[in-house]
Formats: structure tokens, sequence, C-alpha cells
């Protein structure tokens, strides 16, 4: 499973990229939920990325890891 914050860090890392990630303080989230609930999520939220039952599902074996993947989606995107 790859949350959006460690999607970011792996994409900045084979990027050579330094990142500050922002923790939005606990009183700016319930405000947020409150004034705007159907949009803060959305938006603020981490998502979670577990494709581990569709990988059992189709018997499906990646042939590289999350990390090695993101490192050469970055170096193909880098090259164009």
């Amino acid at each position: 499973p790859v949350s959006t914050s460690g999607l970011i860090r792996l994409i900045a890392t084979a990027m050579n990229k330094n990142i500050r990630l922002v923790k939005i303080p606990e009183i700016l989230v319930t405000a947020g939920k409150s004034i705007h609930p159907g949009l803060f999520e959305p938006l603020f939220g981490s998502v979670i990325l577990n494709n581990d039952q569709t990988l059992k599902a189709l018997d499906f074996h990646p042939p590289v890891r999350t990390e090695e993947g993101i490192r050469r989606m970055v170096r193909a995107y880098l090259s164009e």
C-alpha cells in the first residue's frame, strides 16, 4: 500500500528533489470539514492505494516493485 504522501516522496526522490510536506493543523481540518465536508476530503485527505486484492484476483505479479516503477516513470517523463 502507498499513501498520497508516500507517492509524492517516491516521485520527489526519483527526481532528486527536496520536498516539504506540511501537515494541516487539526483545528483547520475540523473547520474545513464542517464548512464544506464534501470538498475537504478529496482536496486535503490522503488516499492509500492498495492493489493487493486486484493482483490476487488476476494472479498478476508485477515485474518491478513500486519504487522501481516510479523511477522508470520519472526517467521517461524527464527524457521527453
